[in-house]
């Protein structure tokens, strides 16, 4: 990294933005092009600071032009040129002109954005399918803009004759241990501070995002768990920060005239585990909802289908929503949970207390949040009784079964980690964070638990062309050392000593 780059994080990092422009303009002279991503958009932070927003969006766009696929310089440079442009169709053209919008998903998501505003649905709809890989997937399919208002259904008023929305005791029913102490929400998620069993007349249930909407024009967000392409919905207009919002509405692929159980579903183990799984338990135990259909994503992972099978799921009952989809329900019910009542629903699979013996430190060997100095961190907590295991390579009995034997788990940031809800509630949880992306969903896991909880700094591995939730982290001397020092505190002795 060149001085002149240190000196301008170092200023900005400080409010002196003409020192920090200053500096990242000797760093473009010193850098090569494919090098200078992060002076580019220094520069353009610095010019937007000290408030000269076309400057700034046209350092931000000429470094686009040199790094087409970073998403930090890409989401500066719309961010200065809404201000600078906001009628949608001039917003458009610039984006159209941009020579970086062939190579930038961003890009031509914030263009098919900006067409919907306009009305242009049939573009729109084309850029949106391109920027997410669905290629020609949507080719034929219709789709209508649609405006709705934001809501939640724990919102709804009792004489509200869209919804009805009654207090769901089903954790209390089925004698689960509810512990919602220390829960800590998750960055931009609400969610229901209770448990709803919510009906709603004349309902619409998109696939994959999993929202419902009514026909009072509303659209409810308490089942907005994951987002499929994660930083970019298919439905969602996402250019305004208030609660009115366009929905790119397709043509239903079903319309059912009973009930039907709005339950989605999601390939991410994480989110099926934590989130959709345990509102399926609790369906499951509900009398009055037996025998409905249930709504389930189209595209199911081998472990969701598996768990369909273990819980006994007749598949008969399977309603599959492609993404993106839509079913219409003349009665759409809809199961609400707080995180904490999930977890208890996951209780009867869980360990005895005392009954773990293993020492677990999770890795992760594919795809992002990769952990770097693995190897070394493998070896450092193998002299201290731990065994390396990456439950993405085990079936789903199988990481029940490794987890209900833990006596003390370790491991970064990442969807195995979640299995932790098969663990002895006594086993401590260890984590590695990164900390560019900090959720809180491990921490919420083990108090939901009762377990307890530490968390260490791994160091972000910055990468251009990814959001920071994607990011590899590593692990220093540094990490390695406060890791090994958390351990050697909260673990009991190998072989379950007291």
């Amino acid at each position: 990294m060149s001085t002149a780059l240190r000196l301008g994080e170092l200023y900005l990092s400080q409010g002196l933005h003409d020192a920090a422009a200053e500096a990242y303009r000797r760093a473009l002279g010193e850098l090569p092009p494919q090098a200078r991503g992060n002076a580019w958009w220094g520069l353009g932070s610095a010019l937007a600071r000290m408030g000269a927003r076309g400057e700034a969006a046209e350092a931000f766009g000429r470094g686009l032009a040199e790094t087409p696929r970073s998403i930090a310089l890409a989401v500066e440079y719309l961010d200065v040129l809404r201000a600078e442009k906001p009628d949608a169709a001039a917003l458009a053209a610039a984006l159209e002109a941009h020579s970086a919008l062939p190579e930038s998903p961003t890009l031509a998501y914030a263009l098919s954005n900006a067409l919907l505003r306009t009305g242009d649905a049939g573009r729109a709809v084309a850029l949106r399918g391109a920027a997410l890989g669905m290629g020609g997937a949507l080719a034929g399919r219709r789709f209508r803009i649609v405006p709705f208002r934001r809501s939640a259904l724990y919102l709804a008023a009792a004489d509200d004759a869209a919804v009805r929305a009654a207090l769901w005791d089903i954790a209390a029913r089925c004698g689960a241990p509810v512990r919602a102490e220390g829960f800590v929400p998750p960055l931009g998620r609400r969610e229901s501070p209770r448990a709803l069993l919510a009906e709603i007349a004349d309902g619409l249930f998109l696939g994959g995002e999993t929202w419902v909407a009514d026909a009072a024009g509303r659209i409810h967000i308490d089942l907005h768990f994951d987002i499929p392409q994660q930083h970019m919905p298919f439905y969602f207009h996402v250019d305004g920060a208030d609660d009115d919002v366009r929905v790119l509405v397709p043509e239903p692929c079903a319309t059912l005239d009973g009930p039907a159980i709005a339950l989605g579903g999601s390939a991410n183990y994480y989110h099926w585990m934590a989130d959709f799984l345990p509102r399926l338990i609790a369906v499951l135990k509900e009398p009055q909802l037996a025998g409905m259909p249930i709504l389930i994503n189209a595209a199911r992972a081998p472990f969701q289908d598996w768990w369909l099978h273990a819980l006994g799921v007749d598949a008969a009952r399977l309603v599959a929503v492609p993404y993106p989809g839509a079913v219409r329900c003349r009665r759409l019910i809809v199961p609400v949970l707080p995180f904490w009542e999930r977890i208890a629903m996951t209780a009867p699979w869980r360990a005895a207390p005392g009954s773990g013996r293993r020492r677990l430190f999770i890795t992760r060997t594919g795809g992002h949040r990769r952990l770097h100095g693995e190897a070394e961190l493998t070896a450092l907590l193998a002299a201290r009784g731990f065994s390396a295991v990456d439950p993405a390579a085990l079936p789903p009995q199988e990481q029940a079964a490794l987890f209900a034997e833990a006596a003390c788990i370790a491991g970064p940031h990442g969807a195995g980690l979640v299995n932790a809800l098969f663990a002895p509630p006594d086993a401590p949880l260890v984590e590695i964070l990164n900390p560019g992306w900090r959720q809180p969903f491990f921490h919420n896991l083990a108090a939901a638990t009762g377990r307890p909880y530490a968390s260490v700094d791994g160091e972000p591995c910055i990468e251009e062309d990814r959001l920071p939730l994607f990011w590899d982290i590593a692990a220093p001397p540094a990490a390695r050392e406060a890791l090994c020092r958390l351990l050697d505190g909260a673990c009991r002795p190998a072989g379950g000593g007291a």
